[in-house]
C-alpha cells in the first residue's frame, strides 16, 4: 500500500535527519534494444515557461508543456512490446525516461496495484509520474545515489507523495509470454453490457474476439491523457472506458494502441479467474531523510515554481498580474459563453444559465479559470429539469462513491442540493453549524436513518410532480430534512470524512486540493483508528470520552469552513488546510480540542455534575432535538434567569417493563423517528395525556432521560396508568422505521 500521507513534510533543518531506507541495486536485465525514447527539445527551443501552475493536474493539462505536440506515435512505439521480435529493455528504458524527465517532458506511467489485504481481488489502476534518478554527488555520496523515484497522484500545495520506482516495472509480464485478451471491439461490447462487469475473461485459446499480446508491468501515458488517471485509483474497466472515450474524440486510437492493449490486459482475468497478469504489488514510499527531502523539493518546485513560498514572495507583481489576467479571462470567457448561448438557443445550456451571478464564486471555489473546466455535474444540472436536480446530484454521488470505494451512505437531500446550487459552502458564523456545507451535514447514518432520508427525498419528488400543489407547510417540512448531526464513534467519524470526500470529488473536482487533502486524511485515519478507539481526553478537559469523535470532526470542520470563507472572495488560490495536523497533535499530546457550541451538543451526552433545580412547567411544543438532529442556533434555548442551565433530566420512575423494548430497538433514534413521522401524511405527533392537558415527552418516558430545558418539562412527572397505556399504544403503532 502506498504512503498514507501526502508526501514529505517541509525540508528539515540541517543536521536533522530521519531514518533512511536503502533500496539496493537494481537486478540485471537483458541487453537493451537500440530504439530510443523521443526526447523533448532542449530548454528554450519550443517549451514555454511554466507560470501559474499550482498542481500537476494543471501543468499536464497545459498544452504548452507537451513536447510531443499531441503526436505520440513515436513515444508509444518505444514502450510497445511486439508479439515477435525484440523490445526495449527495462534498464535502458528507465534511463531514457529519467533523462526525458530532466529535459522537461511530462512522464507518467500506469500500474495495476493489488490490494495488500486481498491480493486475489481485482486491483486498481494507479498513476505515477515524474520518474527521476537521484544524482550521485562527487565527494558526498548518499545511499539514495542512482536510485529512481516518482510522484504518486497529484500534489497538494507543497506536498506530494514520493515513491521508489523500480526498473523492473518496465520488464515484460510473465517473462515475455503471450497473454490472451479481447480485441478492442470485443472489449467495447463486453464492458457495455448491463449489469456492468468488474473484469473480462478468462479466455481460452481460439476464443472469438480475442488476440494474443505481450506487454509490460507498467505502461506510459502520453502527456495529454495523464489527467484521466492522476486524481484517484480507478478500476481497470473504468480506466479503459475513459481512455476509449478520449481517444475516440481526439482521433488518436491507433497511436495509443499499446496503452489500449495494456488496459485490456489489466481488465482480463488469468486462468482460474486469477487477477490479471499485469497486476502486482505497488511501489513503496521510503522514509525520507534530509537528502531525499531536498531532492523531492527541488523536483517539485522545478515543475511547479508557484508552490515555492520564496518564489511567490519574490514575484508579487507577477502574482498580481496573473490574478488580474485570470480575472479578465474569467470575465471574457463568461461573456463569450453568454453570447454563444444567445446565438444558439437550441444548444445545450451552459452553467452560466444555472448560476448566473454566483458563477464567478463557484469558479473561485473550484479553482478554474473557465466555466468549461468546472466539474461535469454542473453541466448536467444546467440541462436537467428542476424536479430532477436532486436525482442528478445523487447519481453523480453514487458514481463517485463507487469509483472511490467509499460506500453508498451519502443521501442527497433537497436542502443540501439547494445549498450547492446557491454555492453556500461557508457557514454564516462558526457557531451556526446548521448553515453551510460541511462534515456535520454528511455524518454517516444508520441504514434506518438513510431509509428515512430517502423517503423524504421521494416525498420531495412527488410534490414536484406536475399537477401536485406544493404548499408552504410541505416546503417548510422538506427544508428541515438537512439538519446537522454529530458522529459518536470513530468509524462513524472516518466515514463522515469519506462522505465529504465524495461530495468534494463531485462538486469541487477530483483533482481539487481539498478533495485530495481529505482523501489523505481518510487513509491515514483508517490506519490509526485502532489507536483512536483508546484515545482519552486531555487531563485538563471536561469533554466526555464518547464525544471525542464529534470534537475531532469539529476541528476539521472549522478549517474546512475557513478555507471556503477565504477562497470565495479571493481571485488567487488559498492554501488548503493540512487536515493531518490534528493526528500529529493527538500523538504529541497537544491540546487539540476546539470550541464547540454547547447548544448543538445533545444534553443527554453532556456531563451533569449536579442535579438541576426544579423547572417551572412550560406549555406544549416539540421534543428537544436528539443526537442526530438539532434546532438551529437561533432557536436553541439558552440559560436565563427563568430557565436553569441545561443538564440531564433522568426519569427516576422509568417503567422498564413497559417501554424498555422500545428504548433498545436498534436504529430507532429520535432523529430517525422524527424524520419518518414528519414525512407521514398527516405528520405524526406525540400523544396527549388522557385529560388533554399536555403532550407526552417521548425521550423522558420512552428513552428514560431528557434534559432540564425541554419544552415539555411539565411532562417530566410519573404518568398515570391510563396515560401510560395511551403512550404504549402510540409506541406500538409508530415506534419503528
Amino acid at each position: 500500500m502506498l504512503n498514507a500521507g501526502l508526501g514529505p513534510p517541509p525540508l528539515p533543518p540541517d543536521g536533522a535527519e530521519g531514518d533512511a531506507v536503502h533500496l539496493g541495486p537494481a537486478p540485471p536485465f537483458a541487453p537493451p534494444n537500440p530504439q530510443q525514447l523521443p526526447l523533448p527539445p532542449p530548454a528554450g527551443a519550443g517549451l514555454l515557461p511554466i507560470v501559474g501552475h499550482f498542481d500537476y493536474a494543471a501543468r499536464y493539462q497545459d498544452a504548452s508543456t507537451d513536447p510531443y505536440n499531441g503526436d505520440y506515435a513515436g513515444l508509444m512505439n518505444v514502450f510497445d512490446v511486439p508479439a515477435q521480435g525484440q523490445a526495449t529493455g527495462p534498464a535502458q528504458l528507465i534511463t531514457q525516461v529519467a533523462d526525458s524527465t530532466v529535459a522537461g517532458a511530462p512522464t507518467a506511467f500506469l500500474l495495476l496495484v493489488a490490494n495488500p489485504s486481498n491480493p486475489a481481488a481485482i486491483g486498481r489502476i494507479m498513476c505515477f509520474h515524474r520518474v527521476t534518478k537521484f544524482p550521485a554527488r562527487l565527494g558526498s555520496p548518499s545511499h539514495w545515489d542512482n536510485n529512481f523515484f516518482a510522484f504518486s497522484g497529484n500534489n497538494s500545495g507543497p506536498q506530494v507523495t514520493t515513491i521508489a520506482w523500480r526498473n523492473d516495472y518496465f520488464a515484460q509480464v510473465n517473462g515475455g509470454a503471450l497473454i490472451r485478451i479481447p480485441t478492442e471491439q470485443q472489449a467495447d461490447l463486453e464492458v457495455s453490457l448491463a449489469p456492468p462487469v468488474d473484469a473480462l475473461g478468462p479466455y481460452n485459446n481460439n476464443d472469438a474476439g480475442t488476440e494474443t499480446i505481450r506487454t509490460r508491468r507498467a505502461m506510459v501515458v502520453p502527456p495529454k491523457y495523464i489527467r484521466l488517471f492522476l486524481d484517484a485509483p480507478l478500476s481497470p474497466i473504468r480506466a479503459y472506458q475513459l481512455l476509449r472515450a478520449a481517444t475516440t474524440v481526439d482521433g488518436t486510437t491507433a497511436a495509443l494502441l499499446p496503452l489500449s492493449v495494456w488496459l485490456r490486459a489489466a481488465m482480463t482475468l488469468s486462468a482460474g479467474n486469477a487477477p490479471s497478469a499485469v497486476q502486482g504489488s505497488g511501489p513503496t514510499a521510503p522514509l525520507a531523510d534530509r537528502d531525499l527531502h531536498r531532492f523531492t523539493w527541488q523536483s517539485l518546485t522545478s515543475d511547479l515554481p508557484s508552490v515555492d513560498p520564496g518564489t511567490r514572495a519574490n514575484s508579487g507583481l507577477q502574482a498580481v498580474a496573473v490574478s488580474l489576467g485570470t480575472l479578465v479571462h474569467e470575465q471574457r470567457a463568461a461573456r463569450q459563453d453568454a453570447a454563444r448561448a444567445r446565438d444558439a438557443s437550441s444548444a445545450p445550456k451552459g452553467v452560466e444559465t444555472l448560476f448566473r451571478t454566483r458563477l464567478s464564486k463557484l469558479m473561485r471555489l473550484c479553482r478554474v479559470n473557465n466555466n468549461d473546466d468546472l466539474p461535469p455535474v454542473y453541466t448536467e444540472l444546467a440541462n436537467c429539469k428542476a424536479k430532477d436536480t436532486v436525482q442528478t446530484m445523487q447519481d453523480a454521488i453514487d458514481f463517485a462513491a463507487q469509483d472511490l470505494h467509499l460506500g453508498d451512505s451519502l443521501v442527497m437531500t433537497p436542502a443540501l442540493s439547494k445549498k450547492i446550487l446557491n454555492v453556500a459552502w461557508a457557514m454564516t458564523s462558526i457557531d451556526d453549524i446548521e448553515s453551510g456545507i460541511h462534515h456535520f451535514h454528511v455524518v454517516q447514518q444508520s441504514p434506518e436513518g438513510m431509509a428515512a432520508a430517502r423517503h423524504l427525498v421521494a416525498t420531495h419528488d412527488l410534490l414536484h410532480t406536475e399537477g401536485t400543489n406544493l404548499s408552504l407547510e410541505d416546503a417548510e417540512r422538506l427544508a428541515s430534512i438537512q439538519n446537522a448531526s454529530i458522529p459518536l464513534t470513530w468509524p462513524q467519524a472516518r466515514h463522515t470524512i469519506g462522505n465529504l470526500i465524495v461530495l468534494c470529488h463531485v462538486f469541487l473536482g477530483a483533482a481539487h486540493p481539498l478533495t485530495l487533502g481529505l482523501l489523505t486524511q481518510f487513509t491515514l485515519m483508517a490506519a490509526k483508528e485502532v489507536h483512536l478507539e483508546y484515545l482519552a481526553p486531555p487531563t485538563s478537559s471536561t469533554v466526555p470520552r464518547h464525544l471525542l469523535p464529534a470534537y475531532f470532526i469539529r476541528w476539521n470542520q472549522l478549517r474546512f469552513h475557513q478555507w471556503f470563507k477565504n477562497q470565495q472572495v479571493s481571485h488567487g488560490p488559498i492554501a488548503v488546510p493540512v487536515f493531518n495536523q490534528i493526528l500529529d497533535n493527538i500523538e504529541l499530546r497537544q491540546n487539540w480540542l476546539p470550541d464547540f457550541p454547547t447548544h448543538f451538543l445533545p444534553a443527554a451526552f453532556l456531563p451533569a455534575p449536579t442535579r438541576p433545580s426544579p423547572v417551572s412547567p412550560s406549555s406544549g411544543g416539540r421534543d428537544q432535538p436528539s443526537t442526530a438532529n438539532r434546532t438551529p442556533a437561533s432557536l436553541a434555548p439558552s440559560p436565563t434567569a427563568d430557565r436553569p442551565a441545561n443538564a440531564i433530566a433522568d426519569n427516576a420512575s422509568y417503567k422498564e417493563t413497559v417501554f424498555g423494548r422500545f428504548k433498545s430497538m436498534p436504529g430507532c433514534t429520535m432523529a430517525a423517528l422524527r424524520a419518518r413521522w414528519m414525512a407521514a401524511t398527516p405528520p405524526v405527533e406525540s400523544p396527549k395525556t388522557a385529560d388533554g392537558s399536555r403532550r407526552r415527552c417521548l425521550p423522558y418516558h420512552v428513552k428514560g432521560m431528557c434534559n432540564s430545558v425541554c419544552r415539555k418539562a411539565n411532562d417530566h412527572v410519573p404518568g398515570s396508568e391510563t396515560d401510560d397505556q395511551i403512550l404504549l399504544t402510540f409506541c406500538t403503532a409508530h415506534w419503528h422505521l
